[in-house]
C-alpha cells in the first residue's frame, strides 16, 4: 500500500488554487525521489504542479524520455480533473518509441482493469491510448474536497504507476537489444 506523504501547507480551507498545487507538487516530487527503485523527479523552472518521475535508464533528463508525468494546471484547475500519465517522447528514436508502446501498451491493459475496479470513481479510470502517440496510459484524477486530497490521490495514481518500473526497465533492455541501441 501506498505510503501517505504529510504536506506543510494549511489543508481543510484550502482553495484549489495554482499557487497551493505549485507547492504541494514541489514537495510530492522530493518524497517520490530515492528510495529502493531510486526514482528520479524533474519539474520545470520554476517548479509548478508538473513532474516527471523516472529512472536512471529511462533517458528523461531533458524532460523528452520516458516517464511518469502528473499535473494540475490552469486547465486541470478549471476541469477538476488532474492527469497522471505514463509517457514514451520524442527524445528518443522513432523505431525505439514505436516498439517500446506497441510492447507496453500490449501488456497493462489487464493491470488497468485491476487499478479501475479499485477506486476507479474516486481515483478516475485509466486508459490505454498508445501505441499511438507518446502517452502510453493516463487517468484523469477527480479533484477533492481540497488541493492536499488532491494530490493525495495523484500519489496513489503515481504509486500505481511506479509498480510498473520492472516491466518498464524489462521492455526498454528488450527493445534496446532488439535495436541494437
Amino acid at each position: 500500500s501506498a505510503a501517505r506523504a504529510t504536506y506543510n501547507v494549511k489543508p481543510p480551507n484550502m482553495e484549489h488554487s495554482q499557487e497551493a498545487y505549485d507547492a504541494l507538487f514541489t514537495e510530492l516530487a522530493s518524497t517520490l525521489r530515492g528510495g529502493p527503485e531510486d526514482w528520479e523527479t524533474r519539474q520545470e523552472q520554476p517548479p509548478a504542479a508538473y513532474m516527471h518521475v523516472s529512472r536512471a535508464g529511462w533517458e528523461d533528463s531533458n524532460l523528452n524520455g520516458i516517464h511518469l508525468e502528473a499535473y494540475a494546471l490552469s486547465n486541470q484547475i478549471r476541469a477538476q480533473k488532474a492527469v497522471v500519465a505514463l509517457h514514451c517522447e520524442s527524445g528518443l528514436p522513432l523505431e525505439f518509441r514505436e516498439l517500446f508502446m506497441a510492447l507496453v501498451t500490449s501488456s497493462i491493459g489487464e493491470i488497468l482493469d485491476g487499478w479501475n475496479n479499485d477506486k476507479g470513481e474516486e481515483l478516475g479510470r485509466w486508459e490505454v491510448k498508445g501505441p499511438a502517440g507518446m502517452s502510453v496510459c493516463e487517468v484523469q484524477v477527480p479533484f477533492g474536497s481540497n488541493p492536499v486530497e488532491t494530490v493525495g490521490r495523484v500519489t496513489m495514481q503515481l504509486r500505481r504507476l511506479q509498480t510498473l518500473g520492472g516491466l518498464i526497465d524489462e521492455v526498454i533492455e528488450h527493445c534496446k537489444q532488439k535495436l541494437n541501441r
